[in-house]
């Protein structure tokens, strides 16, 4: 309790501990994990008197009590690295002293500037904000996270303490001071560690990060967000305010996927209103700059202001990286999010390259907005719609290729590889491609764009079917009548591209929009490409000479498939199925949640019974058929040799299952392929005396783990799928 052997204690204990009192986390960078002392090693008293000690510190300008409180905050800093000590340093009114010593603090700083005294209050804001960070947060998940790191959060034992009630609007009032981060009288370390400690918080437990997350620091935060630069700051400004503002985003990512996943009835703020006002301070960004004698608007040349804005929408895209992703995907296209993207994109006075730089950001993030979310595309073509997008992309001048390839990345809902075979996942943005065409003054931009609308859309099943019913014929007729804008390869590629759709599938509107180009114009002249026309026709009429399906089932989306009612009673001793079905060589992985790498099954029948037994058969991702048969007890399975039937054709599929009549006489599985008996093998008979209250034909497809095709042995894993049955 002497005022001098307490200082030496004080100065002792901090020597002994000197690495733990680590204010830049190297220790994240370099593994190290000691602890602190526990407080049962520790003087019984301790707590309370560094307690009474602190709060003196608030009282009197003697230079000596602020450096007395921060060693103090530093003992405190010592024992929050051991998890036991923080519920007990919590209980007690520290965080109270330390935001009033600190209010003082920040008080003063203005005032000595320059002076000796400024290193001892800037050492000693630094020492209470760590102090915060270890409190609140102290496996220091938030600044793993900032780090690139992957904390597993599920494995942490001990819980943050429960937040102070004077600890957030401590925060609000320090970033209320907005002079504070226009001028130079605050140290920018000390301006990014707060929004730091914001961060810590919300990361720490959901408890506190619904207790800090309200309506006044949501507006704070995003006014600091918005807050310009001097007229001509330096570099050290600009590099000062990039650090702030990537903090910043990251406080607010967290902060959305904290609201997303709370209740309603926990939440201060909504998701939407989040964006909304986010959506506000990206607008409301300086993109350009006022000659006031001159009253006119000239291009932005500013690199930090598009450095920023294409920070903030990538910021978008990261959102979404969270659990119930699809929920937010409708949200974001319901709520405005989008909707303020293709204004910033209209509206914007950045020069022509930086404005295609900001358009390919929007694209990647509106990408990630739509893809695998049928509902957000559904609410995007209806409120929003894709003539939209293309008039804010047009109001951009000129695109360039990598433009365009961010408009094919959007069409496959993922990186577009040229040489790369893909999906068609958004067929309207490909006819808003073909649309966009005629304006396109560059040749050869027409040329290679064509080329590769050709080879995406008419070179596979699936593609071509989903392209027919998105009316890219009728796009592609609608654009060729404007022919004279395109050049003739790109025309030619058209009507390759037309050809390979006709053959699928052709409306009878269409057809008559066919015809109707060959027809004379009003001067007698014919079209241009009348026999390459002609020539089309004749090839759809022959479908490629190709035997398929005109009418089927075509499961292709992770809703689709068929179910049948439950068969309680199978009449007779033997099973068989028969059809005709045709396997998409191409599958968009991403739709069904696993890695283009992971094992999938594509299940052709699937009969299930409540004790856990039944009967099914599937095709390996490498097209190979199995047939198995199953209970609780035992696995049987066979996998159909010399058999793989993924070649995008048609085939007719029939598999048999007999039962024995006789004694020791097996039953029987037969295999027939497009009418030839392909294999003939003994197998257990399925129990049709059961109840099958389970009978489904081409289920999703789901990712699965691959099954032992010898008999008796394997998993099973039901699955999936969607072809065109």
């Amino acid at each position: 309790t002497e005022p001098q052997a307490l200082q030496e204690y004080i100065h002792l204990f901090i020597s002994t501990y000197q690495d733990l009192i680590d204010c830049d986390f190297k220790h994240l960078e370099e593994g190290f994990s000691e602890e602190g002392p526990h407080l049962t090693k520790l003087p019984e008293n301790l707590l309370q008197v560094l307690g009474n000690q602190l709060n003196s510190c608030c009282y009197g300008d003697n230079i000596d009590n602020f450096v007395l409180a921060t060693r103090i905050l530093q003992c405190l800093v010592v024992l929050c690295r051991n998890y036991d000590n923080v519920p007990f340093i919590a209980s007690c009114e520290f965080a109270s002293y330390a935001v009033n010593v600190a209010t003082v603090v920040i008080s003063k700083l203005q005032g000595f500037i320059g002076s000796e005294s400024y290193p001892v209050f800037e050492e000693f804001l630094k020492v209470t904000l760590h102090l915060f960070e270890c409190l609140y947060d102290p496996y220091f998940t938030w600044r793993k996270r900032y780090r690139g790191q992957s904390p597993n959060v599920s494995r942490t034992s001990y819980k943050p303490a429960a937040l102070h009630v004077e600890i957030v609007p401590f925060i609000h009032d320090f970033l209320s001071v907005t002079e504070c981060f226009q001028h130079q009288w605050l140290p920018s370390d000390i301006k990014v560690r707060l929004v730091h400690v914001f961060g810590a918080i919300i990361s720490g437990a959901q408890h506190n990060a619904l207790m800090a997350i309200s309506p006044a620091m949501l507006d704070i935060l995003l006014r600091v967000l918005g807050t310009s630069d001097a007229e001509k700051p330096t570099n050290e400004l600009r590099a000062e305010r990039n650090q702030l503002t990537c903090v910043l985003l990251e406080c607010i990512v967290a902060m959305v996927r904290v609201i997303h996943m709370a209740s309603p009835d926990q939440r201060q703020v909504e998701v939407s209103q989040l964006l909304e006002g986010y959506m506000q301070v990206l607008q409301s960004t300086d993109t350009h700059n006022v000659s006031k004698q001159l009253d006119m608007i000239v291009p932005c040349t500013d690199t930090h202001n598009v450095s920023k804005q294409l920070g903030m929408i990538d910021t978008v895209g990261r959102m979404l990286q969270c659990e119930d992703r699809n929920s937010l995907q409708i949200i974001m296209t319901c709520e405005g999010t989008v909707e303020g993207f293709l204004n910033l994109l209209q509206n914007t006075q950045f020069e022509a390259e930086k404005s295609q730089r900001l358009a390919i950001a929007v694209l990647g993030v509106l990408r990630s907005i739509l893809t695998s979310s049928p509902n957000a595309k559904f609410r995007f073509s209806t409120q929003i719609g894709y003539n939209r997008l293309l008039e804010a992309l047009k109001s951009l001048g000129q695109p360039s290729q990598d433009l365009l390839l961010a408009v094919l990345s959007l069409v496959v809902e993922g990186p577009y590889i040229e040489a790369g075979s893909h999906h068609v996942a958004n067929s309207q943005c490909a006819l808003l491609l073909i649309q966009w065409l005629p304006d396109i003054q560059s040749h050869d931009l027409q040329t290679w764009l064509t080329e590769l609308l050709w080879r995406l859309c008419g070179s596979d099943h699936t593609n071509k079917m989903s392209c027919c019913k998105a009316g890219m014929i009728a796009c592609i007729l609608t654009v060729l009548v404007r022919e004279q804008q395109i050049n003739s390869a790109a025309v030619g590629h058209l009507i390759g591209l037309l050809e390979s759709l006709g053959t699928q599938s052709i409306t009878a509107m269409e057809l008559k929009q066919l015809i109707g180009l060959l027809k004379l114009d009003p001067d007698g002249k014919q079209y241009p490409h009348c026999s390459r026309l002609m020539h089309a026709m004749s090839t759809m009429a022959r479908r490629e000479g190709k035997e398929g399906a005109l009418h089927f089932f075509n499961i292709q989306d992770i809703s689709d498939g068929i179910r049948l009612p439950g068969i309680r009673k199978w009449p007779g001793y033997a099973f068989s199925f028969h059809a005709w079905l045709c396997l998409s060589t191409n599958i968009d992985h991403s739709v069904y949640g696993f890695e283009s790498t992971a094992p999938y099954r594509r299940t052709l029948y699937s009969f299930l019974s409540n004790s856990g037994s039944g009967f099914e058969a599937f095709f390996k991702h490498t097209g190979e058929l199995t047939i198995a048969v199953f209970s609780k007890k035992d696995h049987s399975a066979v996998t159909v040799p010399d058999l793989n039937l993924l070649d995008g054709y048609w085939h007719n599929v029939c598999i048999v299952h007999t039962n024995a009549k006789r004694p020791f006489v097996a039953s029987q599985l037969y295999v027939y392929a497009d009418g030839k008996l392909r294999h003939n093998t003994p197998l257990r008979y399925p129990n049709m005396g059961e109840v099958h209250s389970i009978t489904q034909i081409q289920t999703l497809i789901t990712n699965s783990i691959e099954d032992d095709d010898d008999e008796g042995g394997g998993t099973i894993v039901h699955t999936n799928h969607f072809d065109d049955f």
